[in-house]
């Protein structure tokens, strides 16, 4: 089960059907109060979460998770990619950016919309995939 924690309904409703559309199953969450009181949290492989939200945010989400013993992987979303936020990630969790994720790598590019964002959706959960096949 791979579970959607994002504020933005649209983007989580795209999301949980990009996910449903590669054979996984998808459970969506407005907040990271209401994934925490789901019955979802234990039985969540893979967790996509947005780093800014109201209430409880995606990196004190992850704090949390960890103090309570689960370390499932977490791939971060976020529509103001900062070092600070990528360095703050990194620090309460392992876990792996993307290179193309990275701010200054991006500076000469124009923001992703559209087609380009569902490639970049595409590309993570692919290498989601990879990574969980390998092991």
């Amino acid at each position: 089960m791979i579970s959607i924690v994002d504020d933005d309904r649209s983007l989580r409703e795209a999301t949980k059907g990009l996910v449903r559309s590669f054979g996984y199953g998808a459970d969506a969450f407005a907040s990271a109060e209401e994934f925490l009181q789901s019955d979802r949290v234990n039985d969540t492989s893979c967790l996509i979460l947005d780093v800014n939200m109201p209430g409880l945010s995606g990196i004190d989400l992850q704090k949390q998770l960890i103090a309570q013993g689960n370390r499932m992987p977490i791939i971060f979303i976020t529509a103001a990619p900062e070092e600070s936020t990528r360095d703050k990630a990194l620090k309460a969790g392992r876990g792996r950016v993307p290179e193309q994720a990275i701010p200054g790598r991006m500076a000469d590019r124009p923001p992703r919309r559209g087609a380009q964002t569902r490639k970049a959706g595409l590309r993570a959960l692919a290498a989601f995939r990879a990574s969980t096949l390998s092991q």
